[in-house]
This record gives structure tokens, C-alpha cells and sequence, in this order.
């Protein structure tokens, strides 16, 4: 029966920790994008769910929608100039 010794051993545990170093990162950035899809899909879920239980109550989408809709339009052309002004100034440092 053949036995490792520890200086056989200690290269074997040192390439394992070096492949898992370069494995975790990896693995947390797909983690992230992960969460950040699951984020995204609950989200478009939950907006049709509250959708569908304002049409049963019988209150009308589209006109919610169309006030929504150019409030938030408004708002994009606001915070659309300030955040170039940003990334212009951030590009500059």
C-alpha cells in the first residue's frame, strides 16, 4: 500500500484553493445576474397580476396607463439631461 506524504500532499491542496479561487468569482457574478433576472421577471409578474386585479375590479388600465405614461415621460426627460451632464463630467476626470 503506497502512503502520500506531506510534501506530496500540500501542492494537491494548493491547486485546489487556486482553482477555487478562480471559480468563486465566477460564480457570484453569476449569483448576481441571477438575482437581478429574477428581480427583473417578478417585477413584469407582479405589475400583470396588479393589471389583471384592476380590470376585475372594473377600473379602466388604459386610461391609469396613458397618466402614468406621461408622467413618467416627463420625468425621463428631467432626470435624461442630468444624468448625460453626469456621465459627461464623470468621463472627463
Amino acid at each position: 500500500m503506497s502512503t502520500i506524504s506531506n510534501e506530496e500532499l500540500f501542492p494537491l491542496f494548493d491547486t485546489f484553493e487556486y482553482g477555487l479561487l478562480l471559480i468563486m468569482p465566477h460564480y457570484n457574478d453569476t449569483a448576481q445576474i441571477d438575482l437581478a433576472f429574477e428581480r427583473i421577471v417578478n417585477f413584469f409578474f407582479y405589475s400583470l397580476v396588479a393589471i389583471i386585479a384592476i380590470s376585475i375590479w372594473g377600473i379602466n388600465v388604459w386610461a391609469l396607463f396613458l397618466s402614468a405614461s406621461t408622467f413618467f415621460i416627463g420625468f425621463s426627460f428631467l432626470f435624461g439631461s442630468a444624468a448625460s451632464n453626469y456621465f459627461e463630467v464623470r468621463k472627463n476626470v
